[in-house]
This record gives structure tokens, C-alpha cells and sequence, in this order.
């Protein structure tokens, strides 16, 4: 919780951003985004599992990818939010901004992908 919103100076209401997750968040949002708890989870969601999590093939910030186990096509993943939320409305600002730049990455990486290979295949 913001100091201007109320919260405690003390460590318990302390958190570490980086200087663009701090400028981000501001003190219009009082989202916690210190390493998710279990109370973030929900245990009947299929993602918020540990073991899930750790499939990631990319992290950024609040959101991490999974490869799609049934991909609708060739490099399609699941991006999602470290903290249960269910469904795209639901996240935070910080979130789907984070989630938009991890896209962004995939989407780059995947492109490269398919540029060497078509390189090679006319090489």
C-alpha cells in the first residue's frame, strides 16, 4: 500500500521495483508485486501451480509464457500473470504491460526463427 494512500512505513509494506515498475505503479495501484504467495494462487487453477510456473520458456516481470501444449499454430504460447486473475481484465495495469512486452519479445524471437529458416533453405 502507498505511504500516500495510507500504508505503514515498515518492512512489511516494503517492495523492491525497478524504476519503471515504480513509475508504472505510482500510487494508484496498491497491487503487491512481491514474489507471488500462495495466497495469489488459486488451487483449483490448472496454472497456479509451482510445477507450471516453472515450464516457463520466458519470464517478464509480472507475467511468464508457456508453449501451448495444443498449439492452434506453429509458436503459440500462453502468456500469463504470476498472480491468479481470471481472465485479461482482471490483471493490473502492470500486468497486461508486462504481458504486451513479453508478447512483443515471443513475437520477435519467433520472426527470427523464420528468417534463419527460410535462410537456410535457400542457402
Amino acid at each position: 500500500m502507498p505511504r500516500s494512500r495510507g500504508g505503514k512505513h515498515e518492512l512489511a509494506n516494503l517492495q523492491v521495483l525497478c524504476a519503471k515498475c515504480n513509475r508504472t505503479k505510482g500510487n494508484k495501484d496498491t497491487t503487491d508485486f512481491r514474489s507471488g504467495s500462495a495466497s495469489d494462487r488459486d488451487p483449483a487453477c490448472v496454472f497456479c501451480t509451482d510445477k507450471v510456473i516453472d515450464q516457463a520458456v520466458e519470464t517478464h516481470g509480472t507475467v511468464f509464457a508457456l508453449q501451448d501444449a495444443h498449439p492452434v499454430t506453429p509458436g503459440h504460447h500462453l502468456i500469463l500473470p504470476r498472480r491468479h486473475a481470471v481472465d485479461y481484465f482482471a490483471m493490473t495495469d502492470q500486468e497486461r504491460h508486462d504481458a504486451q512486452d513479453l508478447l512483443r519479445v515471443l513475437r520477435n524471437r519467433l520472426a527470427e526463427r523464420i528468417r534463419l529458416s527460410r535462410a537456410s533453405t535457400w542457402a
